[in-house]
């Protein structure tokens, strides 16, 4: 059933969070358990210390407006999980969790993770959908150089999740 947080840990890779900024977000989902090859999510925020919500700005498309540049592997307008609206976009796909992700390119080294948060909006009809892993960025190769600031398994329930940081 879906509920709360199962092992939810913090990890440091690749140094520390404390007042490093980030460009690039990625957040990683996994439907597996699910039976279903697709979940819906209506809304992805990323939230710092002092409680601004990034991107600060409404995306219009995947590259809209500049610098900012929604992207994934999972199929779909990736803009509007960061259109500040209830529109519903489509998570699926196959293969295993880590490679289902949905990417966030601020354009500048801005997010500040230390204490931060992401909230995830989900619209699950009868699905199951885990938050499993966030890191972070300023290459955006994720080769190694990221930031993991959050690695466990979150069970996400239809409406509001939230997963601290720090």
């Amino acid at each position: 059933m879906l509920g709360l947080a199962k092992a939810a840990t913090l990890k440091q890779g690749g140094g520390s969070a404390s007042g490093q900024a980030y460009r690039y977000l990625r957040a990683y989902f996994d439907l597996s358990a699910s039976g279903y090859d697709e979940a819906y999510l209506r809304e992805i925020e990323y939230i710092d210390s002092s409680s601004t919500s990034y991107p600060t700005q409404v995306m219009t498309n995947n590259a809209a407006p500049a610098p900012l540049v929604a992207s994934g592997n999972t199929g779909g307008n990736y803009y509007r999980l960061f259109d500040k609206s209830t529109t519903v976009n489509a998570v699926g796909g196959t293969g295993t969790w880590n490679t289902r992700f949905i990417q966030l390119d601020l354009g500048v080294e801005e997010f500040v993770a230390a204490g931060g948060h992401i909230k995830v909006f989900a619209n699950l009809p009868g699905g199951t959908l885990e938050l499993r892993k966030v890191e972070a960025s300023n290459s955006g190769s994720f080769s190694g150089e990221e930031q993991v600031l959050f690695d466990g398994t979150k069970s996400l329930v239809s409406g509001d999740n939230t997963q601290n940081f720090a």
